[in-house]
């Protein structure tokens, strides 16, 4: 199995890019604004509402549990001994009460597990009722903006305790500063409000909002089900409420960090939360059809370090017309917004003529475009050499009195990573017949290779890299290598096999030469070390019949060792460590890049001594440059899998991060700094030979997270996530956060989620502002969509004219030059 067929599924075409740029840009000029309720004005300056609040309580749902709502003391602290309105949920958690309240203060709702015992909770990991124990409880909170008549809606839930939490801790306590201050903090770290989002299990949730929390309160469990946070004395319940208090310590509003205590007492509290959300990700049962990338941005928040972790100033309450304050703030601050976005980017994303990321971008991708780290290329040609030598080692020893020798394959034409033999000429005419005879080795480095089928027969192509090695009287062995297509032809009924094609991919050159040196732990014995030097034909594009480069120049050192990998108590497989430099030219003379190994180390087959995969692949420090561009960075291949088809070792795991920089006139200018992490799942149970569908697919989650400069612009911090499945033609998911930080500081924090339509629905949207609670959705491809602060609508933007039209009538341009 390639990369290359998921990549022709993967080309799902973005649901008008504009149109979400545009939306992203609206809720970022909106900051500053808005309530959280849907509204009747009491007109004659009246400051009291009459509230009808709703909700689920949940953890998982609540059964059987006391809800009561209290007013906030003049001191910042709930007021337990007076309640405003009580009830009791029912058995699927819901809610309702009513109660007055005075505009703009705060009101906690607290759930309680009744001292009888009879409260229960729909536990995620069991999948059972368990009671909670006397003394449980959860709270949320509510600030009416707007007097009259209110409905509106809180969800309860450890995450609605750790907004409480967070504002009860502030200086003041639970004023209505520090209470929007919290819910935006705890909101940016989640990438949805918790107070506001309803509260349902995996299997019934239906907005990606709901999805999302519904991810979250499973991971709760599975870390009161691991005893989690010192959370493993008592029973069920008892874990549970443990679990809760602690995410409920570990909140405030100056962090998106979650931690409690200090010193050596320290707990780190979003660690703990993001292990048990990756164990619910990666366990169907937990996260049912939710997409792992619906969660990309609270695992890279979960993940922030020092001043990443600081949080966005929450928008300012609202005043007396908050509608008014949220379009006076988009009028204010769209000039500045449209500033930085026109000069970061410019519109169609491929001019050297505008915008300061899309000069960088441009002139990388001029300098980048078409070349592949050649990683690949060092891994098997390198390995594939290693392993002719110890095949010519071993039989001259006396060790074994095999003529052949490969990596991967069945037997009857399967794909092989490499295979090689000993002849008797440099033509790899004659296969050798033991020591007497064997004076040539010949290899071949698999990089792509199809199978078709007769009637007959099977038949395999494959584009290869082709070695003749030929021992040296020093224990140096020289080769030459050409690129070739070679095809074979493999009998059903005898399982013999011939070459019927071995074509050379580039008949105008000299072959390829060099030389590989051997360090031997004793005379014709174990590789211990080696050297590399001399030329590599050009390499093999990848999912390409074609080559994408002229040849190469290798420099390569490296120490060979056995040692125990982790997958057993006696499991080993063999790694290099090496270093070196791997150069990549075009034609003759004009080279186009530069793969530096720094350090390293690289797996020299996919399994153990044992037939065992091994645990990492490549874990390799680098430098790629080319003559206008370069990424300096870590590269890593991990936890190997072997498809149902029994032909191929797959890695499930990689990442790639560093930086990316531009160069001209000898200065260099870093404009990213990015982490791509590609996590396969599936792949045990995929078989490459038959064709893809609902029962025979594998999915991959891809996360892009890190940062964008600009000369003298404001920072772009980002996290992107897709999920896909290789029968799909677009993707399950796709997530997106933003955060722009002028000075160090964050200033918004735009969050998104896409999702394409199946049979029978259309493709949803849904875009967040945290700090200002501003929300834009939409479904399908409607030619306009509404603008929203908390639940009031403020404004419709038109997506042919790229007007945002306010509900007082008045106006903007979202055209920002995208």
């Amino acid at each position: 199995m390639t990369y290359a067929s998921f990549r022709r599924r993967a080309s799902w075409r973005p649901l008008t890019l504009s149109t979400t740029l545009i939306a992203a840009a609206a809720l970022a000029a909106c900051g500053g604004g808005g309530g959280s309720d849907d509204s009747t004005t009491g007109g004659g300056g009246t400051t009291t509402s009459a509230v009808a609040l709703s909700g689920t309580a949940s953890k998982g749902l609540m059964a059987n549990a006391d809800v009561k709502v209290h007013p906030v003391a003049a001191d910042g602290s709930v007021d337990l001994t007076t309640t405003l309105a009580s009830t009791t949920t029912d058995a699927e958690g819901r809610y309702s009460l009513s109660f007055d309240a005075t505009v703009s203060r705060p009101y906690v709702v607290r759930v309680s597990a009744k001292a009888d015992g009879s409260t229960t909770h729909l536990d995620e990991v069991t999948g059972t009722a368990q009671p909670l124990p006397a003394g449980f409880s959860m709270r949320s909170v509510i600030t009416p903006s707007q007097a009259g008549t209110v409905t509106t809606s809180a969800s309860i839930t450890p995450f609605s305790e750790m907004v409480v939490a967070a504002a009860e801790r502030a200086g003041g306590g639970i004023s209505a500063g520090n209470t929007a201050q919290a819910v935006s903090t705890v909101s940016q770290l989640l990438g949805f409000d918790p107070t506001a989002v309803s509260a349902r299990p995996v299997g019934s949730a239906q907005s990606e909002d709901e999805k999302k929390m519904a991810v979250m309160l499973a991971a709760v469990s599975q870390m009161a089900s691991g005893g989690q946070l010192g959370c493993g004395d008592g029973d069920a319940g008892a874990r549970t409420r443990c679990v809760v208090e602690a995410l409920s310590a570990s909140a405030s509003t100056s962090s998106l960090k979650l931690a409690s205590g200090s010193g050596g007492a320290a707990v780190d509290v979003s660690g703990a939360l993001s292990s048990a959300l990756g164990t619910v990700l990666t366990t169907p049962k937990l996260s049912g059809s939710v997409p792992g990338s619906l969660l990309a941005g609270v695992i890279a928040n979960l993940g922030c370090k020092d001043s990443g972790c600081t949080p966005a100033a929450a928008g300012g309450s609202g005043g007396s017309d908050p509608t008014a304050t949220a379009i006076a703030a988009a009028r204010l601050l769209f000039n500045e917004i449209r500033s930085d976005w026109g000069a970061m980017f410019s519109r169609g994303g491929a001019s050297l003529s505008g915008g300061a990321v899309n000069i960088q971008a441009w002139q990388f991708r001029s300098a980048m475009e078409g070349i592949e780290v050649p990683v690949d290329m060092l891994v098997k040609d390198t390995g594939t050499m290693l392993m002719g030598v110890d095949l010519y080692n071993d039989l001259m020893a006396g060790r074994s009195t095999q003529t052949t020798r490969s990596r991967g394959g069945d037997g009857q034409g399967g794909p092989v990573a490499g295979a090689c033999g000993l002849f008797t000429a440099t033509d790899l005419s004659t296969r050798a017949t033991g020591t007497a005879d064997a004076r040539v080795v010949g290899c071949r480095a698999v990089y792509r290779s199809s199978r078709s089928f007769t009637q007959n027969a099977i038949v395999t192509t494959e584009w290869v890299h082709g070695f003749t090695l030929e021992p040296q009287a020093d224990g140096s062995f020289t080769y030459v290598s050409r690129a070739r297509q070679r095809v074979s032809s493999c009998d059903y009924s005898s399982g013999a096999c011939t070459v019927t094609a071995n074509t050379v991919l580039q008949p105008q050159l000299e072959a390829s030469a060099g030389r590989l040196v051997p360090t031997l732990d004793t005379p014709l014995g174990t590789i211990r070390g080696f050297t590399l030097a001399g030329d590599l034909p050009g390499g093999v594009g990848k999912g390409s019949d074609t080559l994408g480069s002229h040849h190469h120049a290798i420099a390569l050192t490296g120490s060979i060792s056995t040692a125990a990998d982790g997958l057993s108590a006696t499991s080993q497989s063999d790694t290099y460590a090496v270093s070196g430099t791997l150069k990549a030219y075009s034609d003759a003379s004009t080279e186009i890049g530069t793969l530096t190994l720094r350090s390293g180390q690289l797996a020299m087959s996919t399994l153990t001594a044992g037939g065992a995969p091994v645990g990492t692949l490549a874990d390799l420090n680098l430098l790629w440059t080319t003559p206008g561009a370069e990424f300096e960075g870590t590269f890593k291949l991990k936890d190997v899998v072997l498809t149902r088809s029994g032909e191929s070792w797959l890695p499930t795991f990689g990442q790639l991060s560093g930086a990316l920089r531009t160069t001209r006139d000898g200065v260099s200018t870093e404009f990213l700094k990015a982490t791509l992490e590609a996590r396969i799942s599936g792949a045990g149970s995929y078989d490459e030979r038959e064709a893809d569908s609902a029962g025979n697919r594998f999915g991959v989650d891809l996360t892009l997270t890190g940062t964008v400069t600009a000369p003298q612009r404001p920072v772009l911090e980002f996290t992107l996530g897709t999920t896909m499945h290789s029968d799909q033609e677009s993707p399950d998911a796709v997530s997106f956060q933003y955060r722009t930080l002028v000075g160090g500081t964050p200033r918004m924090v735009v969050s998104g989620t896409a999702t394409p339509g199946s049979e029978g629905s259309d493709a949803r949207f849904m875009l967040r502002e945290a700090t200002s609670k501003l929300s834009l959705g939409w479904t399908g491809q409607p030619s306009s969509a509404e603008l929203k602060a908390g639940d009031t609508l403020i404004g419709r933007i038109d997506a042919s004219t790229r007007m945002l039209t306010f509900t007082d009538g008045s106006f903007v341009s979202l055209d920002i030059g995208l």
